[in-house]
């Protein structure tokens, strides 16, 4: 799997693997999971990765769940804390006479809906909500094998091509539903987890209020028009464009970056100059696509800048870096 093909039009870096706390949008990472699937890799990768996330892969939160007193309460934690992980997709707990179900959904941007298929968002949408039902399914069973699921509705029939759901759900499962669907009996789903510790709950969660209060925090304005200039690979909105998303005027804006010792021009060329950095060291891409995606309509013109910033050619700096 090469690097540049997952993260094409993304916006992201190969760099970012070094910055794990890097804030990123709904919208890169949606791009980020539609390559993947391009890739096609399995048709049941969704599964594999839900099955392959431990909850103490969750930093904070997977703690405090394995500290929780009922299913009932790890599934609550998880519908607070978990779109700081996976702001893709929303679960809602329905109570159903002795039953308690997950009825899954997607929260696609619509920039990315707009741009792409139904069959592509449709396929999108699959994989994204099995990752989180299969990690449901596995967490539960890992907790207790009595927590296991009774019953799995998928919208599809069964005679589609399917993912290998016996491999990691032992339940029953119902075909041709309008959603995803998995149901808990009420007394197991609300009985006391063998690990349950308030005290470590409640420890913990405070931990995830701040890390949820730090990623809503406003970013300064350096680092939100430099969030915005980065947002989509290729595509660098103009100062009005971002002042408009930032809610004040263009003045304002411009006054903001004078007062920060910086200017969009000079965020602009930054932006272009790492990105071109990294596309030459890890990418196959030619210069004259590189050139493009940094928003060079001539070649010539980029070879020009990128000489005046890094005081090399685009070869050189490529031949002397190249992973």
């Amino acid at each position: 799997m090469d690097t540049e093909d997952v993260l094409l039009r993304s916006g992201f870096r190969s760099s970012i693997a070094e910055h794990p706390y890097h804030k990123i949008s709904s919208l890169q990472l949606t791009q980020f999971f539609y390559n993947i699937l391009e890739l096609d890799i399995s048709p049941s990768l969704g599964l594999d990765i839900g099955q392959h996330i431990r909850l103490a892969d969750k930093s904070a939160l997977g703690h405090a769940q394995l500290s929780a007193q009922t299913m009932r309460h790890v599934m609550a934690l998880g519908q607070k804390y978990m779109p700081m992980l996976m702001p893709l997709v929303r679960w809602d707990m329905k109570i159903n006479q002795k039953t308690i179900q997950l009825h899954y959904s997607t929260s696609i941007p619509n920039d990315f809906s707009l741009s792409q298929d139904s069959d592509g968002l449709q396929t999108l949408e699959r994989f994204l909500i099995e990752i989180i039902l299969s990690m449901h399914i596995n967490q539960a069973c890992l907790v207790s094998e009595e927590l296991c699921p009774r019953l799995l509705e998928v919208p599809y029939s069964k005679t589609e091509k399917q993912p290998h759901y016996s491999s990691m759900y032992q339940g029953d499962i119902a075909y041709g539903h309008d959603a995803y669907r998995l149901s808990f009996p009420m007394d197991i789903f609300d009985q006391t987890l063998p690990n349950y510790d308030q005290h470590m709950v409640d420890l913990i969660e405070q931990h995830c209020i701040k890390m949820r209060e730090s990623l809503n925090q406003e970013m300064n304005t350096l680092d939100e028009v430099e969030y915005h200039l980065n947002a989509r690979l290729g595509h660098f909105p103009g100062l009005e464009q971002i002042a408009a998303k930032m809610d004040i005027s263009p003045r304002a804006l411009r006054r903001r970056l004078q007062q920060s010792g910086s200017s969009y021009q000079q965020l602009l060329q930054h932006s272009k100059h790492q990105l071109a950095l990294d596309l030459l060291g890890n990418s196959e891409l030619s210069i004259t696509q590189i050139s493009t995606l940094c928003g060079f309509s001539e070649t010539r013109n980029f070879s020009s800048s990128f000489k005046r910033w890094q005081s090399c050619s685009p070869q050189t700096y490529r031949h002397q870096h190249k992973t």
